[in-house]
């Protein structure tokens, strides 16, 4: 049995690209390498997940940025500004 027949995981909507022209994936979130820290975020806080993928131009998932990503970053940056 595939992952789709047994409902498990989520997928692109069969109509994504033409009620969702911001986003091709849809209802999946996912940001680019440029996308702004803060964006992806908002998209944790915003759908209540922990992981976006990051898609090159192509669609390709290049990468997957976590919320301990935040956690990792923030306390990193912490503490360097306190040493």
């Amino acid at each position: 049995m595939s992952l789709r027949s047994l409902r498990i995981g989520t997928y692109v909507a069969a109509n994504a690209a033409q009620e969702h022209p911001e986003n091709r994936y849809y209802p999946i979130a996912t940001a680019t390498l440029d996308t702004p820290v803060f964006d992806v975020v908002h998209m944790f806080s915003e759908r209540a997940i922990s992981a976006v993928p990051i898609v090159d131009e192509d669609g390709v998932v290049v990468n997957l940025y976590e919320t301990v990503d935040v956690i990792v970053r923030a306390l990193s940056h912490h503490h360097t500004q306190y040493s």
